[in-house]
């Protein structure tokens, strides 16, 4: 298994919300996660997340996010999440791996954290010491 993964994050907006305020918020989730243990972030182009999409557009409401798999900024980067659903209007949040996706949204904090851990697992990602 590689040392670095690429998650796609890709935020799913209420339907108040306009693509103005989604790319806003995209743009600031970007800057925030920057500054966790990651490699890098960027606004992919839209082919780069829809398979089959043809242009050199940006993907509004994604963010392509590289990081060393022992990094630990997977829980920390969730958390980030979780805090931006609760103040804006979006209805949730997709994590994706090769594929194998998470969905951050309003479950109970013990069935979300069941979900993540298995997720986590699923690649290798380790989960915080205070566990």
């Amino acid at each position: 298994m590689p040392d670095r993964i690429e998650l796609k994050l890709i935020l799913n907006p209420a339907p108040q919300t306009d693509a103005e305020e989604l790319d806003r918020l995209t743009r600031q989730l970007r800057r925030d996660i920057l500054n966790l243990e990651v490699e890098d972030v960027r606004l992919p182009e839209a082919g780069e997340v829809t398979a089959g999409a043809k242009g050199s557009y940006l993907e509004v409401g994604a963010l392509l996010i590289t990081l060393l798999v022992s990094s630990g900024a997977v829980p920390p980067l969730i958390e980030l999440i979780r805090s931006l659903l609760t103040h804006h209007s979006l209805r949730s949040a997709t994590l994706e791996i090769d594929g194998d996706k998470l969905e951050v949204q309003g479950l109970s904090a013990r069935e979300q954290r069941e979900l993540i851990e298995a997720w986590m697992s699923r690649h290798r990602l380790i989960l915080t010491a205070d566990k």
